[in-house]
């Protein structure tokens, strides 16, 4: 029940965020190129996109033991 309660409220919160536009093939690329040219935090559990965000200076937001953390 906690959990189907928390899941509610992030799926509430995301349908308020910013949509953004982009185009290419890959995803993690876009995303990364984004950032770098307009700034903004990637929310990611892929230990390899974080490790590339990471490397050029940009924040992230993950998941680690039930908590949301921030890494910047």
């Amino acid at each position: 029940e906690k959990k189907k309660h928390e899941a509610t409220i992030t799926l509430n919160f995301i349908k308020k965020l910013k949509k953004i536009s982009t185009s290419g093939n890959y995803a993690d690329q876009v995303l990364i190129s984004y950032v770098k040219d307009h700034g903004g935090i990637i929310a990611t559990m892929d230990k390899e996109l974080k490790n590339k965000v990471k490397s050029f200076g940009a924040s992230i937001i993950t998941f680690s033991n039930d908590r949301i953390v921030l890494d910047s």
